[in-house]
């Protein structure tokens, strides 16, 4: 059993966000059913429950409500059928998630005593599209229960850079030297860099749940590997800057416990230690995961919401 401290409390808000009942006044427009459900769902065997991908209109998730399988035709109990009955599946329906077949790669198999989770992304002509992640579950018993995650659709742009990845590296740190991070844009800047910079397919909107355009980009990170650490998107075409958001912990203060039968703590990891694939890292790749996706939830709610901690009032 794991316990994380403090991490977890931006997923339960965001769950608690999402959950809150509207009133007429502010009540969303009913979302249409995503293409594809149909099938997906006369395919299955038991109640299926789908929910669309809001800066897609697309499939975000679907599963099975109790017992089930989305893909009952074909075995998946063991490893190597779990993965080829994921594949199938997700292969079949790629179009009903928003991306062709071909444009999705497994990048990852976890197994687990609950059975296999099965991970894709995408690609457009090779460039990797910023943020796509399909993730498929099989139960010990070899069902597809669910398939959740985001993928671009209709993807029609040309993956040629007009801009340079050193132009795009220059204007980055030209832009978080002149707009310093931090409390009040005073983060001493100096040192900073491009420590990375990638070539990728970038959907304007989409962490925010937005419908945007699918744009060519460089994300660059640009840290002094102290104080500042930040993302910052750059048109591959224009060199517009199309995005921007820090990366340094700030409010997380994170550790991961270990419990055994009698409940009894073993701290594993805290904030600071390192993660994989960092040699120096003690963690497993099950503990790692668990970290990493809670750090994923703060800077959803950081980023797009504004929310720093649990009740608002983390510091930055």
């Amino acid at each position: 059993m794991k316990l994380l401290s403090q991490g977890l409390a931006l997923v339960v808000i965001g769950a608690g966000l999402a959950a809150a009942p509207l009133t007429a006044a502010q009540a969303r427009p009913v979302t249409p059913t995503p293409p594809g459900v149909q099938s997906m769902k006369s395919q299955a065997q038991g109640t299926t429950a789908v929910s669309a991908e809001p800066a897609t209109g697309r499939v975000g998730f679907i599963r099975v409500k109790g017992s089930g399988d989305l893909l009952p035709a074909r075995p998946g109990k063991g490893k190597d059928a779990a993965v080829a009955k994921a594949e199938a599946y997700v292969a079949q329906h790629a179009t009903a998630f928003g991306a062709r077949a071909a444009e999705l790669e497994r990048t990852g198999v976890i197994s687990s005593k609950t059975g296999w989770t099965v991970d894709f992304e995408q690609a457009y002509k090779g460039v990797p599209v910023f943020g796509s992640k399909l993730r498929a579950h099989v139960d010990a018993q070899g069902d597809l229960v669910s398939v959740n995650g985001y993928a671009a659709p209709d993807l029609n742009l040309s993956v040629e850079p007009r801009f340079t990845a050193a132009q795009a590296a220059e204007r980055a740190v030209t832009t978080v030297r002149q707009q310093p991070p931090g409390e009040n844009g005073k983060a001493d800047t100096t040192g900073i860099k491009a420590a990375s910079n990638d070539l990728v397919v970038y959907r304007v909107g989409s962490t925010r749940g937005v419908k945007g355009e699918a744009t060519l980009a460089y994300v660059v990170e640009v840290s002094n590997e102290r104080n500042v650490r930040d993302a910052v998107f750059v048109d591959a075409t224009t060199g517009k800057l199309l995005n921007r958001y820090s990366i340094i912990h700030e409010a997380l203060d994170r550790r991961l416990y270990e419990a055994d039968e009698d409940r009894n703590l073993t701290l594993v990891w805290k904030e600071g230690d390192p993660l994989l694939p960092d040699p120096a890292a003690t963690v497993n790749e099950d503990q790692d995961s668990m970290v990493k996706s809670t750090g994923e939830s703060y800077w959803l709610f950081r980023n797009a919401f504004g929310r720093d901690s649990y009740d608002g009032e983390g510091r930055g």
